[in-house]
């Protein structure tokens, strides 16, 4: 519409395009991706920009059908410019990430880390609260599971860290309540820790041994 402009901007600008809908109303539908705060600016006129002036009643109820409104017309036009909060969306399994080494591979004994992003189906970052629980289970034996310290960094990051005492093919699982995400489950593989000289031993034939025979001597490292 040439008589009617809006404008939105903020960490993204948005210009709706408005249509007559009759009897005086104009409206204008859009929808914002970006999350963050953003200026609306309703302006009314034609000729170009130098001729347009920006709205000053507001409805201070829109929830009803009266359409009351309040005129600011003592205030300055930069002044009649509305505040719009873009708020995140819901968390999205699908676009929330998770990253860190510790994801696949990790050493026995020694404490893994990692961090999930919590964000919703536009890579908004979430404020975080979300009931997250991170687990390890073994194919092999599904009954023993390992579970995951998750502390809430209440900026839609969660770090996880873990330390699995037993070296083997793990699978560890990302909930947020009680389904996968953030690209969940994934393979860990957890590497023996160096050897420990206090806890390996040698075995075999150790004090004598006669000549022409082959002896066998074993040794079993343990971390």
């Amino acid at each position: 519409s040439g008589r009617i402009a809006v404008e939105i901007a903020g960490p993204i600008s948005i210009t709706p395009t408005t249509y007559a809908a009759g009897q005086g109303l104009y409206a204008c539908r859009y929808t914002a991706v970006r999350a963050g705060a953003y200026r609306l600016r309703i302006l009314v006129g034609s000729g170009g920009k130098a001729f347009r002036e920006l709205i000053a009643g507001v409805d201070a109820d829109p929830s009803n059908e009266e359409h009351e409104y309040v005129v600011g017309a003592e205030k300055a036009p930069d002044q009649r410019e509305l505040d719009l909060v873009v708020e995140p969306g819901p968390t999205s399994l699908d676009a929330s990430q998770a990253s860190g080494s510790a994801l696949t591979l990790a050493t026995a004994g020694v404490v893994g880390q990692l961090l999930i992003f919590s964000l919703d189906a536009f890579n908004n970052r979430r404020p975080g609260g979300d009931d997250v629980s991170v687990l390890f289970s073994r194919d092999a034996t599904p009954q023993d599971v390992q579970s995951g310290q998750v502390a809430d960094q209440f900026d839609g990051s969660y770090a996880v860290t873990y330390a699995i005492t037993r070296a083997g093919e793990y699978r560890l699982n990302l909930f947020l309540s009680s389904l996968h995400w953030a690209g969940s489950p994934f393979r860990l593989a957890v590497l023996s820790a160096p050897v420990a000289v206090a806890r390996s031993f040698v075995f075999g034939e150790l004090k004598v041994i006669p000549t022409g025979r082959a002896t066998d001597l074993y040794l079993q490292a343990r971390d």
